[in-house]
């Protein structure tokens, strides 16, 4: 017996790695007629290592909402069809707890992401978002290259 797929959720960033998981998605969410959530987590560490951290609280928050608005359509535009994203989220923190957090909030059947990011560099000290989401979700996570 298999329960349908209702929600899912895709975070976001901008990169070839994340467009791909963004059509996956869209396409799995039509055929099954499930939901699609897509969600992009600014990294906080970004704000203070770009000295960032000078500009006040609606600057930043502008600063991020236009990048995660840039994210966003990029997405959609990667997809051949967009009507089955019902949300877009922004979250503010480390990518990998901030993904984690946010399926645990809202429950999705499936977590679908890429394998690369834009934060390649990270990967030296704190190992991939990916291989983070996929130790540490709540839910069933697929990892498309």
């Amino acid at each position: 017996m298999s329960e349908a797929l209702k929600k899912i959720i895709t975070p976001v960033d901008g990169s070839e790695g994340c467009a791909k998981a963004a059509r996956f998605a869209a396409r799995l969410a039509k055929a099954v007629g499930a939901e699609l959530e897509l969600v992009h987590v600014y990294d906080s560490t970004v704000i203070s290592v770009m000295g960032l951290n000078a500009l006040t609280g609606k600057e930043i928050d502008d600063a991020v909402q236009r990048v995660s608005k840039a994210y966003f359509e990029g997405a959609r535009r990667a997809m051949e069809d967009d009507s089955v994203v019902t949300r877009e989220v922004v979250r503010v923190g480390s990518p990998s707890s901030e993904i984690v957090a946010f399926a645990e909030d809202e429950q999705p059947d499936l977590i679908v992401m890429g394998t690369r990011g834009h934060t390649e560099f990270k990967k030296l000290f704190l190992g991939s978002i990916s291989s983070q989401v996929l130790q540490h979700a709540p839910c069933p996570v697929t990892v498309v290259r």
